[in-house]
């Protein structure tokens, strides 16, 4: 079924913004509904929770704990998780590798299966990763 009187245009796969943590932070402070905050951001209800999940902390207040979102925290959180989210490793790192086929394909004229698997069988190259990201990529 097709709505086309929908009151709301969803940002999906978009990350939160500090500001947008921080203005979530404010709203949950003053007690508003997580899907009066969503409609607010133009973000699905789930992000929202997603996101309180992420920033909240336990917080001591007069010899009580007590859970807190805090935009601060769930910056931090997303920073941390997204640096282990996608692959780190550089071109530099590998180029020997590169440089190696390279030759081999244009010099010699053999094609990227044949090298990375001439590679591969002999051990030429320390890190296996190479040939594993090599063959992913082509």
């Amino acid at each position: 079924m097709d709505y086309n009187n929908h009151n709301t245009t969803l940002r999906i796969n978009k990350h939160l913004n500090f500001e947008e943590r921080f203005y979530l932070e404010n709203r949950i402070v003053l007690g508003d509904s997580i899907t009066a905050i969503s409609r607010a951001l133009g973000r699905s209800r789930t992000t929202i929770y997603t996101e309180l999940k992420r920033g909240t902390v336990i917080q001591i207040r007069q010899g009580t704990s007590q859970l807190v979102y805090l935009a601060d925290s769930g910056q931090a959180t997303y920073e941390r998780q997204r640096m282990g989210s996608f692959n780190t490793m550089r071109v530099g790192a590998i180029e020997s590798f590169i440089n190696w086929i390279e030759s081999k394909v244009l010099n010699d004229h053999w094609s990227f299966d044949a090298a990375v698997g001439y590679a591969k069988h002999k051990g030429l190259f320390v890190l296996k990763l190479y040939i594993t990201i090599f063959t992913k990529v082509y």
